[in-house]
């Protein structure tokens, strides 16, 4: 008993044939059996040949496993068939030459509809089409993220589980133990915060400022006014370390950052989406992902400025809307 055998053609006229773990001696002249199987089976083969979509295709006979008496015939046109036939079916069509090798006890019914070649081989029946996917639209699937300085850590919790506490604590062990890694992502993570800590005095700066004056003494005003001022001074003087910015990372409602962002996916090996909200409210995807080669689902962000919301989205809508193709 033959594992398997091949037969190859070209423009109908066969090109190869390939026997494999043979237990019997094969012929010296492969040609010679080639022309054989021409002459004994391409006459017969003709009925299949209906079903290959190529003028090149392929035949591969191999026996059931654990069905004593039945061989798998594989039509590759390019498109794969399979049947199942018995062996005397297989030497109806390709006679003693290659049907003597698959001859094996037959079970007492066969299970394949047909029994001679004047029956046709039925085709597996189409498949349905699949329906076109319905799209949604980003701005639908925008799950908000409570703005209390911890919105990226509670993204990331939301996706893998615990809280922003956990992953809060799970950033800081990363930067702190991959120093070299992440040094120069946490320069523009201190920017980041300056820039941000910036924003909040103007934000009070304004709010002092807007407080009418009948409900305020024009020199509490200016007192106020200095005060801030100095403060935001302060901090785009102030020279913060690697150090003292995990520091600070460490504690509640302290802002996170790209570098944090990395070190999240680092961690959990994770990819990363970063979507950006402009103050009118449109969306746009950053041009390169965090750590695209880590398998799985990625985590959508979408940035408004200082603040985090996720996105849960379907692959084809997000593909459809920012015309990029989404990750693994």
């Amino acid at each position: 008993m033959t594992t398997s055998i091949t037969l190859d053609f070209k423009d109908n006229q066969i090109t190869g044939v390939e026997f494999d773990d043979f237990d019997f001696d094969l012929p010296e002249n492969l040609t010679a059996l080639a022309n054989k199987i021409v002459n004994d089976t391409f006459p017969k083969l003709q009925s299949l040949r209906k079903f290959a979509t190529s003028p090149n295709f392929s035949i591969i006979l191999t026996p059931e496993k654990n069905t004593p008496g039945k061989i798998r015939m594989q039509l590759t046109a390019p498109k794969s068939i399979a049947f199942v036939m018995t062996a005397a079916q297989i030497q109806q069509i390709f006679g003693n030459t290659i049907g003597q090798h698959f001859q094996a006890a037959e079970p007492p019914k066969s299970i394949y509809p047909f029994q001679n070649l004047n029956q046709s081989i039925p085709l597996p029946k189409p498949l349905a089409p699949r329906p076109a996917p319905q799209l949604v639209k980003p701005e639908d699937c925008i799950q908000r993220i409570k703005a209390d300085g911890n919105c990226l850590f509670s993204c990331f919790a939301a996706k893998l589980g615990g809280d922003h506490v956990t992953l809060r604590q799970e950033a800081v062990l990363q930067l702190r133990e991959n120093k070299d890694l992440y040094e120069v992502m946490a320069d523009v993570s201190i920017t980041d915060y300056k820039d941000h800590t910036v924003e909040l005095l103007k934000m009070d700066l304004e709010g002092i400022r807007a407080i009418p004056k009948e409900e305020i003494k024009e020199q509490n005003r200016q007192t106020a006014i200095q005060r801030i001022k100095a403060n935001i001074l302060k901090v785009r003087s102030e020279q913060i370390s690697y150090n003292d910015y995990i520091d600070r990372l460490s504690k509640d409602r302290f802002h996170g950052s790209f570098a944090e962002i990395a070190a999240l996916s680092d961690r959990y090996q994770v990819p990363v989406l970063i979507v950006r909200r402009s103050p009118d409210g449109c969306l746009q995807r950053d041009v390169e992902p965090v750590n695209p080669q880590f398998r799985g689902p990625p985590i959508i962000l979408v940035n408004g400025g200082n603040h985090f919301d996720l996105m849960n989205i379907d692959k084809a809508s997000f593909n459809a809307y920012f015309n990029v193709p989404a990750l693994r």
